[in-house]
């Protein structure tokens, strides 16, 4: 299990992102620590399966982590968040969260808030 967990720090990319899907199908806590750390991972495939296995383990203390990566600027890494947020926990995320915007009447399509600042007006 240490040998895979290091893995999650490899130089190549590929070997990297199948490391963090395998460890959430071996199902070993002790990789939680280095799955949370695989969410700032360069390549947007590692972070996309890192946030993957943390919501497979459902350990609410990668909470925290998960948030602050709803801010991925990646659409598939935050899909991935937000499931892994709501395997975990599904009242970390409701449809009422000042972080959803209105677009088109009454749908609500999640807008991270760097997008926000830097592509919309949020200002009523």
């Amino acid at each position: 299990m240490v040998g895979l967990i290091k893995t999650l720090s490899d130089e190549d990319d590929d070997v990297r992102r199948y490391a963090a899907q395998a460890l959430a199908q071996i199902g070993n806590v002790s990789s939680i620590e280095a799955l949370i750390k695989s969410l700032c991972d360069k390549n947007w495939e590692t972070r996309r399966n890192a946030a993957l296995s943390l919501g497979e383990f459902r350990i609410k203390s990668a909470i925290p982590a998960l948030e602050k990566a709803l801010d991925d600027i990646n659409s598939s890494v935050y899909q991935a968040v937000r499931e892994a947020l709501n395997r975990i926990d599904s009242k970390v995320l409701h449809p009422d969260s000042d972080d959803d915007t209105p677009l088109f009447g009454d749908h609500h399509i999640y807008i991270p808030k760097t997008w926000r600042s830097e592509y919309i007006n949020t200002k009523a």
